[in-house]
């Protein structure tokens, strides 16, 4: 069954979309697709019998099919089945997206009608510097959610005291709402229908349009700014990627009216968002571009900024000579992400005893203290053992890490930085076994193997337990690879299960694969791994299954360099120091094994709660993937120093230093992988459009890149990628014959 779920979670991935941990065949399941908390609009589902599956989501319409491989063709009767039972999951998902569209479309006119009118002292609309309208009303934010049934949230911030509603309408009627608290953060109904809605600054008029100027902003108080300079017919589309849909329905609504559309700029630039130009040129409208003159202000981008900056009078004049964009119309120049080495470890990192061992140590070492310090708490980890763990919800957080060093072949000095700490650790009472080697799942479960015993009879009838196998009694295992690229290729070939045994060795410890071929299961495993690799190696090797299904972020990766230069080496540490060292890794190790659940105290919960969110932030690419599980390692390494420190529970400078560690790690991810997506189809095609420039490619170059590789359908799942993280953007051109389609990095 594994097998099948990770073939299926390969796919999804290609198509651009990460899917949840847990996967049960036969279930209908939601997922984000933006990063945002409370976004729900990917689904999912992997049929019953693991012959395949969708994968789509609501916010763009878009979805896919998947059917594994079975080794031979398909009777007529089973493809005709497998057809039926792809029409019967789309019927499905989209009797689901209904029925919550339904939902949210309800709740939003019980809002609308609980709501007041928006009064001009509302605190959004005075800072914006815009006047109420009919079309918008206010309401408290907790009585909001008391209709909604939920706290509404931008991202992860809930929405705070007086909210504006500006109602959604699709066609002539109310999809959802724009919800817009005082500090200008923005949500949305759950499940409420918003492509291809938008909101109107006033009622809107009937007949053909004859006479009258339409114009089409992206946010409400962009568009009320351009209402309040000309009177015209002012839309908001509500999302720069929703202006082309809302305008072909206004063109055809009003065929005899003049349509403007009103760009922002990109602020790195200074030049029209492609997707404004697109949607212009898409209707055969017109463009209006906000003139700040020679000198734009720094952040200013839009309609309101050039209201709130120039006055009123300047946006009449830009919209009154807006013009017909052309193909030519300048499109943002890429921005290649610049890396930048990551700053040196904070101080607060060097708490308690880890920072004693690392202090003694460096002065005589050429290696970076930060892969120092990680290996250090990844060794301490190793040495307590399954015990002590954090409790959160149905999740036990071990003290067992996954480190990742990585920095220049023989120049970071990676391996002379685990020297170092082996040359203590070692010394310690009761140190693990130390291995390396990792080559198959089925080779690391053997190393931490249970007993196995089978029933037999005895001489007199009577039935016995014969062992069959011993096991291994401690399950305590630390894996240090030198030469850790070896482990991604063989994680990588085709039926290997390394990295799905890696994965649940992280999480649970419980290894098993339910094949007659292996029996072999390991139960209560505790697993730490160091691995060392270069850079080049690690972009090169991880590949996009091993980011899409969780194994990078299981990883805390720390960037390594040489710290000094040391003509003839560092000294060894005297005996006696190493002596005492070890004695007190020991005792505090001896202490941890007897505890179990360790909770937090309450100035570091308090901590944990500002903190949180920030962690929780979702990131696109394959930076991304591989911190994806920030809050997970945070705790085991603040669990970590709390066990080294002797403590009961996690204290606040426990956490102060786990955070330390993270940002570290973070900052060297960000390095190493820049705005990699991990998927190399769609890194190829961005590096491609970033070299073209502003002119871009069409769809026919792209597709040359791979020459006959790569089908039309995974080339445009990558597209679809790149533009769904707003790294792309594409424009049609008319010729004579058929429009031609043009991409651009952004």
């Amino acid at each position: 069954m594994s097998g099948a779920i990770e073939q299926f979670r390969d796919f999804a991935a290609g198509c651009g979309y990460e899917l949840p941990q847990h996967i049960e065949p036969g279930r209908f399941i939601r997922f984000g697709t933006n990063g945002k908390r409370g976004d729900d609009s990917g689904y999912a589902k992997l049929f019953q019998d693991l012959e395949g599956g969708i994968v789509g989501d609501f916010k763009s319409g878009r979805l896919e099919t998947w059917q594994a491989g079975t080794g031979r063709a398909f009777t007529e009767s089973e493809t005709r089945a497998w057809r039926e039972k792809v029409e019967a999951a789309k019927k499905d998902a989209e009797r689901k997206r209904q029925e919550q569209a339904a939902q949210a479309a309800t709740k939003a006119q019980a809002l609308w009608k609980a709501a007041t009118p928006a009064k001009s002292d509302n605190p959004y609309l005075t800072r914006k510097g815009v006047s109420p309208v009919s079309t918008l009303r206010e309401i408290d934010a907790t009585a909001a959610a008391g209709i909604l049934g939920y706290v509404p949230k931008s991202k992860d911030k809930p929405l705070t005291g007086r909210v504006l509603i500006a109602p959604v309408k699709i066609g002539d009627h109310v999809s959802t709402c724009e919800l817009i608290d005082e500090a200008g953060e923005k949500s949305a109904i759950k499940g409420g229908t918003k492509g291809g809605g938008y909101w109107a600054a006033q009622p809107l008029p009937a007949g053909s349009g004859e006479g009258l100027t339409v114009q089409y902003g992206e946010g409400v108080a962009t568009t009320l700014s351009a209402k309040e300079a000309n009177g015209h017919i002012s839309i908001a589309a509500l999302s720069a990627g929703n202006l082309e849909q809302v305008a072909q329905h206004f063109k055809e609504r009003y065929p005899a009216a003049r349509h403007v559309i009103l760009a922002d700029l990109v602020k790195a630039t200074g030049e029209p968002d492609t997707r404004a130009v697109e949607a212009a040129q898409s209707i055969g409208g017109l463009l209006a571009i906000p003139d700040f003159g020679a000198e734009r202000p720094e952040g200013a981008k839009d309609f309101n900024d050039l209201a709130s900056r120039c006055g009123t009078e300047a946006v009449k004049r830009a919209i009154e000579g807006a013009s017909a964009p052309s193909a030519a119309t300048p499109l943002p120049k890429a921005q290649t992400p610049v890396s930048v080495w990551p700053a040196d470890l904070d101080k607060a990192a060097y708490h308690g005893l880890a920072g004693e061992i690392v202090k003694a140590i460096e002065p005589d070492t050429e290696s970076d203290p930060a892969a120092i310090m990680l290996q250090v708490l990844v060794a301490f980890g190793a040495l307590v053992g399954k015990g002590p763990h954090f409790p959160i919800e149905g999740d036990e957080h071990h003290s067992n890490l996954f480190a990742l060093i990585v920095g220049q072949s023989s120049k970071a000095r990676k391996g002379t930085s685990w020297g170092r700490v082996r040359e203590i650790f070692s010394k310690a009472l009761n140190w693990p076994p130390v291995v390396d080697g990792l080559s198959s799942g089925e080779g690391l479960k053997y190393a931490v193997r249970d007993r196995v015993t089978k029933e037999e009879t005895d001489s007199k009838g009577f039935a016995k337990q014969v062992e069959i196998d011993p096991g291994v009694t401690d399950k305590r295992l630390l894996i240090v690879e030198s030469e850790f690229a070896q482990v991604l290729r063989q994680a990588s070939r085709a039926g290997n299960t390394l990295s799905a045994t890696i994965r649940s060795a992280w999480d649970s410890g419980n290894l098993r694969t339910l094949t007659k071929s292996d029996p072999v299961t390991a139960t209560g495993a505790h697993i730490c791994i160091v691995g060392h690799i270069t850079d080049d190696e690690l972009r090169a090797e991880l590949t996009r299954t091993d980011s899409a299904n969780g194994f990078a972020n299981r990883f805390l990766f720390m960037g390594a360099k040489r710290s000094k230069l040391l003509e003839f080496g560092g000294k060894p540490l005297p005996h006696a120091v190493v002596s005492d060292l070890a004695g007190r890794i020991a005792k505090a190790a001896g202490a941890a094994k007897t505890l179990g659940a360790v909770k937090m105290s309450a100035d570091a919960r308090q901590m944990w709660a500002a903190t949180y969110a920030d962690l929780s932030q979702g990131h696109p690419g394959l930076f991304g993937a591989v911190t994806g599980r920030a809050e997970a390692q945070c705790l085991r390494l603040a669990l970590i120093y709390a066990l080294m420190d002797e403590r009961r529970e996690i204290e606040k400078p426990h956490l102060e230093a786990a955070l330390a560690i993270w940002e570290r790690a973070a900052a060297s991810a960000l390095y190493i992988f820049g705005g990699s997506l991990g998927d190399p189809i769609a890194d190829e095609i961005l590096r491609a459009l970033r070299s073209a420039g502003s002119e871009g490619m069409t769809r026919t170059a792209i597709s040359k890149l791979f020459g006959k590789h790569q089908t039309a359908e995974r080339i445009g799942a990558a597209l679809s990628k790149l533009s769904l993280q707003g790294k792309v953007r594409s424009y049609k051109s008319k010729t004579e014959g058929a429009p031609v389609e043009t991409w651009a990095a952004a």
